[in-house]
């Protein structure tokens, strides 16, 4: 959110425009490292430069580094809509926190 509360509706659009863009760009550049990031155990592993330890060793890095897939396992989300992939992010959330005995 903005700074300051007291906005002029100008203001809080030229706010949220350069927060999307920002937002933009650091989802583009985390979904590239963490596919640079899988890519290199993989093929590390495929080409035999990583032992099968090593390969889980460096996976358990990766979701240290990155956490969880959110949407492993789930249906394509090309298919679904906006509103569609929100809901299954807030169950898959809500799965998570119980598993781990959250309230």
């Amino acid at each position: 959110m903005p700074e300051s509360d007291d906005l002029s509706p100008e203001e809080f659009r030229q706010w949220l425009e350069k927060w999307h863009k920002n937002e933009l760009v650091r989802i583009r550049k985390t979904a590239e490292a963490q596919t640079v990031d899988a890519t290199q155990i993989a093929t590390g592993y495929l080409s035999g430069k990583l032992t099968q330890d090593k390969a889980n060793e460096k996976w358990v890095e990766y979701l240290s580094r990155w956490g969880e897939p959110p949407f492993e396992g789930s249906p394509s989300l090309d298919k679904m809509s906006g509103s569609q992939v929100v809901k299954l992010a807030e169950k898959i959330r809500r799965e998570r926190e119980r598993s781990m005995g959250l309230p």
